[in-house]
């Protein structure tokens, strides 16, 4: 089969993505799907999620990889049977992500197709890495606030209240777990490390002082300045729409 030529694919994504699991390897492929998210790498069957180091969007998608998997074909690795496979030796990641963002057509959205997320593994170490950055819904935010408040105030099981999540609206798992985790820590005041949606943290404020008034809202916003500290203390930025709106309804509410 000759090369392909440059116009004659689809738009869409090349991804670089990585896995815990067999971190030596990286895998360099293509989605045509709207979002890194659609792609669905982290719902595979493998141990945990791919963690994408680079998201590129390309005008002719199916041309790109094939350029870039050239380009490293010799860090190719191939299955027992000698079947090739899209992994490629991490080794050869940091030129191949340069060597594409130099071909015509090729535009860098990492930023927006990724989100940083803070994680924990089974040592207690913390890290922060590159997850897809969901779409999420309205319908996804409110479920995900409706079953927080059953963990956290009628102790179900949190599996259980993810699992609620993604069979009712479709969500990503990890995106459930995460949000879920969040607005647990919203609902008690307390500091939490994984960020949600500025949409999604006034729509629970706000559903929390309807439900539970000043003294609720009191938590609400407690947790989320601390982490606004927090993040401001990892990356050096403030999410400024979330902190407008608490300086906001700090000046129209009697929280004090």
């Amino acid at each position: 089969m000759g090369k392909k030529v440059l116009g004659g694919g689809n738009k869409g994504l090349l991804y670089f993505a990585q896995n815990p699991a067999f971190h030596h390897l990286t895998k360099i492929g293509k989605t045509t799907k709207l979002s890194a998210e659609d792609r669905g790498l982290s719902a595979s069957n493998v141990p945990d999620d791919f963690e994408y180091i680079a998201v590129l969007e390309c005008d002719d998608v199916d041309w790109a990889e094939e350029c870039v998997h050239e380009y490293c074909e010799k860090f190719r690795h191939k299955a027992n049977t000698g079947r090739k496979t899209e992994f490629f030796w991490s080794g050869c990641v940091t030129e191949a992500i340069n060597y594409a963002k130099k071909l015509k057509g090729v535009h860098d959205t990492t930023s927006k197709e990724t989100e940083e997320v803070e994680t924990t593994n089974e040592k207690g170490e913390t890290t922060i890495v590159k997850l897809p950055r969901a779409t999420i819904t309205k319908d996804m935010i409110n479920a995900c606030y409706e079953y927080a408040k059953k963990y956290t105030f009628e102790k179900m099981d949190r599996d259980k209240a993810i699992a609620n999540v993604v069979e009712g609206t479709k969500m990503n798992e990890t995106s459930a777990g995460c949000y879920i985790d969040s607005i647990k820590c919203i609902l008690q005041g307390s500091c939490y490390t994984r960020t949600i949606s500025a949409d999604a943290t006034i729509f629970v404020c706000e559903s929390i002082y309807k439900e539970y008034g000043n003294g609720g809202l009191r938590k609400a916003l407690s947790a989320v300045e601390q982490h606004l500290d927090y993040y401001e203390s990892k990356t050096g930025t403030r999410n400024s729409k979330i902190d407008e709106y608490i300086r906001n309804k700090k000046l129209i509410s009697p929280i004090n």
